[in-house]
C-alpha cells in the first residue's frame, strides 16, 4: 500500500470518480423527456398532411387554424407539460385540458404577448385542445414529462410595467451589433428590449434564445413593421412604412410600460441604414408626445 504505483493508481481512480458524475445525479439534473412522439395529434382535414410542421424545429413553418377549428392532442402516459410556440401571439386562443370522459378539467387563455408558452397539465388530463375565437397559427408543439419547461425551449415571461431601461432598436440583431456592450446590464427583469421589425418568426426565436442565454427571462417586444435591413434612406422608407403608424405604436408601448429611460439608435444613422434613423426619429417623437 505504501508503494508509489499504488498511490498513483488510487489517485487516478479518485480523479476519474470525481470527473464522471453518478447516473442518479445526471437523471435528477437532466432535461425533461420529450413525449411528443408518443402522443396523437388531431388536425382539421385540410391540415392533416402538414402535421410534421409541428415538430420540425422550424419556427417559420406553421399550421393555421380558423376560428371554428381546433388542434387536439391525446396525451401519452407521464405527460405533465404542454409546449406551444405560436407563429404570432394569438388574439383570443384557449387551451383546454380534458379527462377520459371528455370533461374539461381546466381552460387557460393564451397570452396575447408571448410567442412561446408552457402549460402544466392538471391531474387526470388525458387530452388537450387548442382553439380560438379568432384565427391563430402554431409553429411548434411539444409534450414533456415535467410541469416546468426544459431550458432548451427558452420559455420566457411577458414584459412587466415600469422597467428602468427600455432599448428600442430597428430590427433583430441590432441589439448585439450596435448595443452589445450594454446587453450584460440589460438582461434583468428591470430592462426591456423592443424591436420595430423582424425578418421572420425564426429570427424572433433566435432573438429570444439570445436574451435567454444572457440570463433574461423576459421576452422582447416585437413590432410588425416591414423589415428593410439595407441602406435605403428614411425618405424612401416612408413609401413603404406609414410614419403615423410607427409613432402611434411607439406611443402605445411607452404608455403601457412606462420605462424610466429610453435608449435607441443615433439620430445620424449608423452605416446609413434608414431603418435606424426612422427608429430614432419616431422614438423621440413618441417620447415627446
Amino acid at each position: 500500500y505504501g508503494s508509489k504505483f499504488f498511490r498513483s493508481a488510487v489517485a487516478f481512480f479518485l480523479l476519474c470518480a470525481m470527473l464522471v458524475p453518478a447516473p442518479a445525479a445526471r437523471a435528477e439534473g437532466g432535461e425533461p423527456t420529450d413525449l411528443t412522439g408518443e402522443c396523437k395529434v388531431s388536425l382539421p382535414e385540410r391540415s392533416a398532411s402538414f402535421e410534421e410542421r409541428l415538430t420540425d424545429a422550424r419556427y417559420n413553418s406553421r399550421i393555421s387554424f380558423e376560428s371554428h377549428e381546433a388542434l387536439e392532442v391525446t396525451l401519452a402516459d407521464g405527460a405533465k407539460g404542454l409546449y406551444v410556440a405560436w407563429y404570432t401571439a394569438p388574439e383570443a386562443a384557449q387551451v383546454e385540458f380534458l379527462d377520459a370522459k371528455g370533461t374539461t378539467l381546466s381552460s387557460v387563455s393564451a397570452s396575447t404577448d408571448l410567442l412561446n408558452e408552457y402549460f402544466a397539465l392538471p391531474q387526470g388530463a388525458v387530452s388537450a385542445r387548442i382553439s380560438g375565437e379568432k384565427a391563430f397559427a402554431v409553429s411548434e408543439l411539444g409534450i414533456y414529462d415535467s410541469e416546468t419547461p426544459p431550458e432548451s425551449l427558452c420559455v420566457m415571461q411577458p414584459q412587466s410595467a415600469q422597467p428602468k431601461v427600455m432599448l428600442i432598436v430597428a430590427m433583430t440583431a441590432d441589439e448585439s451589433y450596435y448595443f452589445g456592450s450594454l446587453l450584460p446590464y440589460l438582461s434583468g427583469d428591470d430592462a426591456s428590449l423592443v424591436f420595430l421589425s423582424c425578418e421572420s418568426r425564426q429570427a424572433q426565436q433566435e432573438a429570444i434564445r439570445a436574451r435567454y442565454a444572457l440570463g433574461s427571462r423576459t421576452q422582447p417586444i416585437f413590432g410588425s413593421f416591414p423589415y428593410y435591413p439595407s441602406a435605403i434612406d428614411q425618405k424612401r422608407l416612408y413609401s413603404y412604412v406609414d410614419k403615423g403608424d410607427v409613432t402611434n405604436w411607439l406611443i402605445q408601448i411607452i404608455r403601457r410600460y412606462q420605462p424610466d429611460t429610453l435608449i435607441t439608435h443615433a439620430t445620424v444613422a449608423e452605416d446609413s441604414i434608414g431603418m435606424h434613423q426612422l427608429t430614432s426619429t419616431h422614438v423621440l417623437l413618441a417620447a415627446d408626445q
